[in-house]
């Protein structure tokens, strides 16, 4: 399920300059302070279909 600030969240359409099968990475700032990171494919027509999405911390611990 696409989140605000994803690439097709609302029903956006984003169409790729990819070849059609190429996976593409996106990562933002979610809530709470959790990255996000997406992975999308380019499907035949140039759109994006979001494949996996999952969360991480923001930092990393020393």
């Amino acid at each position: 399920q696409p989140l605000p600030d994803s690439l097709t969240y609302g029903g956006k359409v984003v169409h790729s300059p990819y070849r059609p099968g190429t996976v593409v990475q996106h990562t933002f700032l979610g809530d709470f302070g959790y990255r996000v990171f997406e992975s999308y494919v380019v499907q035949p027509d140039g759109t994006l279909k979001l494949t996996s999405q999952s969360t991480g911390p923001d930092f990393l611990w020393r």
